[in-house]
């Protein structure tokens, strides 16, 4: 029997591998693609023909930024090059910058140089998930991030929201998407817990981990 966490490592080590040939590779032929498209432009004689030769490049230039996302979203590049802290500030102000967005930071980073690879990666993935759902579900305009140290607890990871919260399936239990009961359980399966309070005023979501993951011996699948 094969434990579950060794099946996490397997995942994130395919999440890493499939993320990094999007990004080094198909990325890059479409941009290649693009650059020979201004290039036949410019040869055109006709209108129509350079038309749909900019709709043609205006989907390409759009395919690339979805890439681009969908990259990230597997792997955060910056999490093996520049530790945890710097991806997700990287992450946050780019979401917020993006989409326009008022975001608050604040990380420690003597706490985030020992979060263990596989705590970061969680970590960075509660933080996808409740940007999204803040942007997605809630229509926030702000949100506020606060990764610390907790006394005898390891570190603990807080976003908040300022939108209208999740429908509520029965009191104090958010609808929060399909990914939030993933991330709760790769959360508990790492030794942490992710809690979440939801309502009209916003969502809180903080997620708590351990430095020294719990090795899990029973067999399963994480997200």
């Amino acid at each position: 029997m094969v434990a579950a966490s060794q099946v996490l490592a397997w995942q994130d080590a395919e999440r890493r591998r499939i993320a990094r040939e999007l990004h080094d590779c198909t990325v890059q032929d479409i941009a290649a693609a693009v650059i020979e498209l201004d290039h036949v432009a410019g040869a055109l004689p006709t209108t129509c023909g350079q038309a749909a030769l900019a709709r043609a490049r205006r989907l390409l230039t759009r395919s690339i930024e979805d890439l681009r996302t969908l990259s990230y979203t597997l792997h955060p590049p910056f999490l093996d090059e520049f530790g945890f802290a710097t991806a997700l500030e990287t992450f946050a102000e780019g979401f917020a910058r993006l989409r326009g967005l008022v975001c608050d930071i604040m990380v420690d980073r003597d706490a985030a140089r020992v979060v263990p690879p596989e705590i970061a990666v969680a970590l960075i993935r509660v933080a996808q998930e409740a940007f999204a759902n803040a942007h997605r579900h809630g229509g926030a305009s702000r949100l506020t991030v606060r990764f610390h140290p907790v006394l005898d607890r390891g570190v603990e990871l807080q976003i908040a929201d300022n939108g209208t919260g999740f429908v509520m399936r029965e009191p104090g239990e958010a609808a929060t998407g399909v990914g939030i009961p993933g991330m709760q359980a790769r959360m508990r399966q790492l030794g942490g817990k992710l809690r979440i309070r939801s309502d009209r005023n916003g969502t809180h979501v903080v997620a708590e981990a351990p430095l020294h993951p719990a090795p899990q011996a029973r067999a399963g699948s994480l997200p």
